[in-house]
């Protein structure tokens, strides 16, 4: 019950409620509005402030209370329409942004290295890229511009770095070997450069093992050197070690690394398979069950 009905219970108890008796709220209310908003222009302004308060003092609860939900439903109305129309800013800048995909995480300096240099395979000539090198998977992705990195496209080219030195020749260029073999140049704009890219492929370095090796082939043992990248779980052959090849520039050390390489595979499990002729043999079974057969010099190795 409203508190006008409380000071008069017997009209209350009379007069049942009825669409007519809500009516006479409406225009009481509006009248209140319009007299406190334009009482300052009456005669003296006394009056008409009194007048408000008298008015305003015989509204009922009920009409207050609406007044105050009303006002509350609106600004929560207000506050979902900034959020809605912010996140739908956001979205559109995002979709402006991104060329209308998503977007993909940021490259983490921890995780990652990148930036742009002249990247260069085998024989031949280096070219412009952006490359991002992941040191938890030691693989090296090239695109054709940083836009195409950081939106997650998909790359030009992609490779498992087993190690990396400094050139001889020039302290800028970096020489890459990766895990199935192939020779691969970088070449950055300064030296600084140069040595924040080798600080960081070294942890490629630090997950490979290298070392000669016996491998049994069709006309009996061969000395190799072998590379196992543990990353990607590869197994280069090469006829020689790549670091020890001496060459005038990049371009020919990839090619003569490119050369080199006899075979690859990914390794799936290893044995030890000891023979009279060597006590230090095991072999290594790749997916597609090929048998490859290895020796050392010693249980250390």
């Amino acid at each position: 019950p409203s508190a006008a009905e409380e000071r008069c219970p017997k009209a209350s108890a009379s007069s049942p409620p009825s669409s007519r008796g809500r009516s006479r709220t409406a225009p009481l209310d509006k009248l209140g509005m319009i007299t406190a908003r334009f009482g300052s222009f009456g005669r003296k302004g006394t009056k008409s402030h009194g007048e408000t308060d008298g008015l305003s003092a015989s509204m009922d609860d009920s009409t207050q209370r609406r007044r105050r939900n009303l006002s509350c439903s609106s600004l929560e109305d207000i506050d979902h329409c900034s959020s809605f129309s912010a996140s739908r800013t956001q979205q559109a800048s995002i979709s402006a942004t991104a060329g209308g995909k998503h977007h993909a995480p940021m490259l983490s300096s921890d995780e990652h290295e990148h930036g742009s240099l002249s990247l260069g395979i085998g024989g031949s000539r280096c070219v412009a890229r952006y490359c991002v090198f992941s040191k938890k998977s030691c693989s090296m992705r090239y695109y054709s511009g940083p836009d195409d990195a950081l939106l997650d496209k998909p790359p030009e080219g992609t490779f498992v770095v087993a190690f990396a030195h400094l050139s001889p020749r020039a302290a800028t260029e970096l020489w890459l070997h990766s895990d199935t073999g192939e020779g691969w140049i970088l070449k950055t704009g300064s030296e600084k450069e140069a040595e924040r890219w080798l600080s960081a492929l070294r942890s490629a370095s630090g997950r490979t093992v290298s070392g000669p090796l016996y491998v049994k082939r069709k006309k009996g043992w061969k000395r190799r050197w072998c590379v196992f990248q543990t990353a990607s779980s590869r197994l280069c052959v090469m006829r020689r070690n790549p670091i020890e090849m001496e060459a005038a520039e990049g371009v020919l050390w990839a090619s003569m690394v490119h050369k080199g390489n006899r075979s690859h595979s990914i390794v799936q499990h290893a044995v030890r398979r000891p023979s009279p002729e060597h006590p230090f043999g095991f072999a290594c079974f790749t997916p597609d069950g090929e048998l490859w057969e290895l020796a050392v010099d010693s249980a250390t190795e």
